[in-house]
C-alpha cells in the first residue's frame, strides 16, 4: 500500500510540474499584449514611486537648513 501511495504522489507532482510549464506559455497574441501592458504599468508605477521618494528627499533636505 505504501508503494502505491508513493507512486500516486509522484504522479501528482509530475502532473503539477507539467501543468505549471504549460501555464508559463502565452497562448495568444492577446495574452502577450496584456502581459506587455502589465509590465508597462508596473514600470510606470515604479518610476512614479522613485520620483516620489526623490521629491520627499528634496523637501527633507530643504527642511534641514
Amino acid at each position: 500500500m505504501a508503494m502505491t501511495s508513493q507512486l500516486s504522489e509522484a504522479k501528482k507532482r509530475e502532473r503539477a510540474f507539467m501543468n505549471r510549464g504549460r501555464r508559463n506559455q502565452l497562448r495568444s497574441m492577446g495574452e502577450a499584449k496584456n502581459l506587455l501592458q502589465f509590465f508597462n504599468i508596473c514600470s510606470i508605477q515604479s518610476q512614479m514611486l522613485g520620483a516620489l521618494f526623490d521629491i520627499n528627499l528634496f523637501f527633507s533636505l530643504l527642511s534641514e537648513d
